[in-house]
C-alpha cells in the first residue's frame, strides 16, 4: 500500500515538471542580434526587429523576411513593412536549435507524462507492483 501511495505522490511532484518542460519547448529560442552581425551565408529566420527609438516590432510569421541592399523588407499585420537596417537596433532572430527543441522539449514530456499514467494505471488497475 505504502509504495501505491509512494508512486501517485511522485506523480503529483512530477506534473509540474512536464508542465514548465512543455512551457519551455512552447516557447522556443529567440535570439537578439544587431544586424551588422547576421552571417550573410546563413539567412536565420527573422520574426521581429526593435528599432533604434526602442518600438517592438514583431513581423507576420507565415511571411518570409528578406534583406534587400540596407533595407529590411517583412509583412507586419498583413500589410508590407519596410525599414531601413541603419533605423533597427536589434533584429529577433529564430535559431535554428530552437526548431528541434520545440518538437523534443514537448515530445519528451509527453513519453514522461504518458510513462507515469502507465504506471499510475498499472498500480491502480493490475493491483500488483511494477
Amino acid at each position: 500500500m505504502a509504495s501505491r501511495r509512494n508512486r501517485s505522490l511522485s506523480a503529483t511532484y512530477l506534473m509540474p515538471v512536464i508542465v514548465a518542460l512543455l512551457a519551455a519547448g512552447c516557447a522556443g529560442g529567440i535570439n537578439r542580434v544587431a544586424p551588422a552581425d547576421l552571417n550573410s551565408m546563413m539567412w536565420p529566420e527573422i520574426v521581429g526587429l526593435t528599432t533604434v527609438n526602442g518600438v517592438d516590432i514583431e513581423l507576420d510569421r507565415q511571411h518570409p523576411v528578406t534583406i534587400e541592399g540596407d533595407v529590411l523588407h517583412g509583412m507586419l499585420g498583413g500589410s508590407p513593412y519596410q525599414i531601413a537596417l541603419e533605423e533597427v537596433r536589434v533584429l529577433w532572430v529564430k535559431s535554428s536549435a530552437s526548431d528541434i527543441f520545440e518538437l523534443a522539449v514537448p515530445a519528451a514530456a509527453f513519453l514522461v507524462f504518458l510513462g507515469l499514467a502507465i504506471m499510475y494505471w498499472a498500480s491502480t488497475v493490475g493491483g500488483g507492483s511494477l
